[in-house]
């Protein structure tokens, strides 16, 4: 039985072995994992000395050179370790007795770098470095071997920074996002952004760093000095210093380890404040720079998937550096050829003026190398390649990369003011991390295991925790374990039902319930799915009251804005319930309850005169048509079309592509169910004016654009064909024809034949075959 509720009595199945697992969980924040900060490595390689006297070596030295050392005198303590940590590359150090048995067994491990031999006689043992390969030299004095240790270890690191990816590549073509990375990217605006950092914050930092680098004097003496000195309005200047402070930030974002995320999460805010207060005064500039510059080395593989992939975002998982200057950003990169491994590459990339654009700013001022004219990114900014933004420049021997800022920006980026109740802090949770189901279990209990750390008093953060945990394990949601995270949701979220904040625990109640109904769907199981969505829309409703009720004028804007019920309402109809049955008229009257939903949803929002013309007032203008249009209440369904059309074209930003569907279903409506040729023929007009403009700002390497827009005269052709127009009927085929004719998109003979038919008919009825 999920929770206490006599009426809500549901047969969960058997969860015996889901239980074994998850015992005492009213206990889990104590059961999570606690990060061992001497055993995290943010270096990806160790130094490993194998010696049967380990007491003359000084172990503060060695971590000098690299952080993460370990010392042996077991051979086969040595030999488990170098097994067990493959993901780490390794440089060995073995005293001469070890070095005949060891060598000779790890030397082909793909992990080990470089091995140094400590030995009495070097003349002795000359003949090991011609034996084997790896093995750098054999050193009589320890001097000379940590000369040589040194020298190999930077060489490695130079290596390893020129391939260090700040951007990440996209794998799959034609995909407009990524949510494995995008979860990620939300994190960190949702850290920076919104999560509000205590007072002792910086000394948490200050401990866990001082117990990872015990032991290195000059790491600990540049920590005291962050304690001692570090300030919000500092942040960025910490960041610029040759120090190793916020090269452990970026490596951390890199790594997306969590733990360290969170003790890094105060600077990572300050530094989002100053890059906002930059960025603001870029947008008031009159003489705005255009143009940022970063050189990088990629892999060759990767300056392919790049130009291959269109539409795609690129997002950065750390903070971007770029300078205005081209010639600084070719410092950092050298000539290559367009068959070598690894490519030189100079990303090029478009600055945006939009308010609302990525979070960048010209950080000079506050920088220490202020010569460098550099621009910071936020990090996880997302761009896009432009159109044929990708080519091989001969003449510099090396690859330009045109990237311009993506413009999927979430149009609620501004942060909910905080309450006290913590409602708008779920809010926040909620909509800034909106992919974070598509990251692990593990992941998910991190986080949450933190935030309850800054917000102690949130309990009900545990039972958000366990909605996401349910709706990640796994994405096809057929997992007992899902039905077993559910019910600790609702233990917990029925704890809250009596406070002050009721609405909101019945909405979550809800949403939970929804969760288990979708579950039982994907098992086949639409009895308990269906039993399960009517406890859904109960709460959903009881929720709806509650808020009505209330005389809060901003709790029922906010309720509007961010909690979307009214459209979860719907959506639970017309994109669950519907699919649940064959009989027509059931699924008639769903769509007559959503359009019930949807324009209770507009009533609401044109009460507040901030979202009478928000993007999402207008989107349920747009709904409201597309289930009259269902219902066959076709004059309804082209006054709320109409509406929503003339919304988004006097909206400030450029929303092409709503634009051409509303236009394009109206065009529908007219033709085949009104017969009003005239007025199909000037949303027909509008949709080509809108498909020309959208297709000459999107990326479009393989003219897709040229077919699409051939389409819009195909469909003005048949438009003016009704209105007796023939001329300008075949005066639009003959356009279309030469479209697809210069395309270089490969299509069908099938695909154009009909135009080719119809501009024949046209000819011998106008008189032009002969011409």
């Amino acid at each position: 039985m999920l929770g206490q509720h006599s009426q809500e009595k549901l047969c969960l199945g058997n969860l015996d072995r889901c239980e074994e697992y998850m015992t005492s969980m009213d206990e889990e924040i104590l059961l999570l994992p606690v990060i061992n900060l001497r055993e995290e490595s943010f270096e990806s390689h160790q130094l490993i000395w194998l010696d049967d006297d380990t007491s003359s070596i000084c172990t503060g030295k060695l971590r000098s050179i690299i952080d993460q050392s370990r010392i042996f005198n077991n051979i086969d303590e040595c030999m488990q370790h170098l097994k067990t940590t493959e993901n780490r590359v390794k440089f060995l150090v073995s005293s001469e007795k070890f070095s005949e048995k060891i060598v000779p067994l790890v030397h082909n491990y793909q992990h080990l770098r470089s091995i140094f031999i400590r030995c009495h006689n070097e003349k002795e043992n000359e003949q090991m470095p011609l034996k084997y390969e790896k093995v750098i030299g054999c050193y009589g004095t320890v001097k000379n071997l940590l000369t040589a240790l040194i020298k190999n270890i930077q060489d490695f690191r130079r290596h390893c920074s020129s391939e260090e990816h700040i951007f990440e590549i996209p794998h799959k073509v034609d995909q407009t996002t990524d949510e494995t990375i995008s979860w990620w990217s939300q994190f960190i605006d949702f850290l920076a952004r919104v999560v509000q950092y205590p007072i002792n914050c910086k000394h948490r930092l200050v401990n866990a760093l001082n117990t990872y680098y015990n032991g290195n004097v000059d790491r600990m003496r540049i920590i005291q000095e962050f304690d001692e000195t570090y300030t919000p309005e500092t942040a960025i200047r910490w960041y610029t210093r040759q120090t190793f402070f916020f090269s452990l930030l970026n490596t951390a974002l890199r790594q997306q380890n969590i733990p360290w995320i969170f003790l890094f999460g105060f600077s990572l805010k300050d530094v989002y404040e100053q890059l906002k207060q930059k960025h603001t005064e870029y947008l008031k500039q009159q003489n705005r720079v255009l143009k940022v510059y970063r050189g990088q080395i990629i892999s060759k593989k990767e300056v392919l998937q790049l130009k291959r992939n269109r539409k795609c975002l690129v997002p950065t998982n750390a903070f971007l550096s770029t300078t205005v200057s081209r010639e600084i950003a070719k410092i950092f990169i050298q000539p290559t050829q367009p068959e070598d491994e690894f490519q030189s590459i100079l990303f090029e990339i478009e600055l945006s003026f939009e308010p609302t654009s990525q979070l960048f700013g010209d950080i000079s001022s506050l920088s220490t190398f202020q010569d460098e004219e550099e621009f910071l990114f936020m990090a996880g900014s997302e761009f896009e390649v432009k159109d044929k933004g990708v080519r091989f420049e001969e003449s510099e021997q090396l690859w330009i990369i045109k990237l311009i800022e993506s413009n999927y920006i979430d149009k609620d980026r501004e942060t909910v003011f905080l309450h006290p109740s913590g409602v708008n802090l779920k809010r926040e949770i909620r909509k800034s991390l909106t992919f974070l189901n598509y990251t692990t279990e593990d992941n998910i209990n991190l986080i949450f295991t933190n935030l309850l750390l800054l917000y102690p008093s949130e309990s009900w953060l545990l039972a958000i925790r366990y909605e996401y945990l349910a709706k990640c394990t796994p994405f096809s949601m057929k997992s007992q374990s899902t039905l077993v995270y559910c019910n600790k949701a609702l233990e917990h979220w029925r704890n809250y039902l009596h406070h002050s904040c009721q609405s909101w625990c019945e909405l979550e109640i809800g949403e939970v319930y929804r969760i288990i109904a979708i579950h039982y769907l994907n098992n086949n199981n639409k009895i308990l799915a269906d039993e399960n969505y009517t406890l859904a829309i109960t709460y959903y409703n009881k929720a709806i009251e509650n808020v009505l009720q209330n005389d809060d004028y901003m709790e029922q804007m906010l309720f509007i804005k961010f909690d979307k019920t009214f459209r979860k309402c719907a959506s639970l109809y017309i994109d669950e319930k519907i699919d649940m049955t064959d009989d027509v008229h059931e699924k008639m009257n769903y769509r007559r309850i959503a359009l019930t939903y949807r324009q209770r949803e507009l009533q609401m929002r044109k009460t507040f005169p901030c979202l009478e013309s928000d993007e999402l007032t207008i989107i349920c203008y747009n709904a409201i048509g597309q289930l009259h249009e269902e219902l066959l209440n076709y004059n309804d369904a082209i006054k709320n079309y109409q509406e929503a059309l003339e919304l988004f074209m006097i909206h400030p930003k450029p929303y092409y592509l709503w634009i051409i569907n509303i236009a394009e279903s109206l065009i529908r409506i007219l033709m085949e169910e009104i017969g009003d040729y005239d007025a199909a023929l000037q949303y027909a007009l509008l949709v080509h004016e809108y498909k020309s403009l959208y297709w000459t700002s999107a990326i479009d390497e393989f003219n897709d654009g040229q077919i699409d827009i051939a389409k819009t005269h195909i469909k003005l052709s048949t438009i003016y064909e009704k209105l007796l127009k023939y001329e300008l009927a075949y005066h639009n085929l003959l356009i279309a024809s030469k479209l697809y004719t210069s395309s270089n998109r490969t299509y069908s003979y099938s695909e154009v034949k009909p135009v080719y038919t119809k501009i024949e008919i046209f000819e011998q009825m106008l008189g032009k075959k002969d011409k």
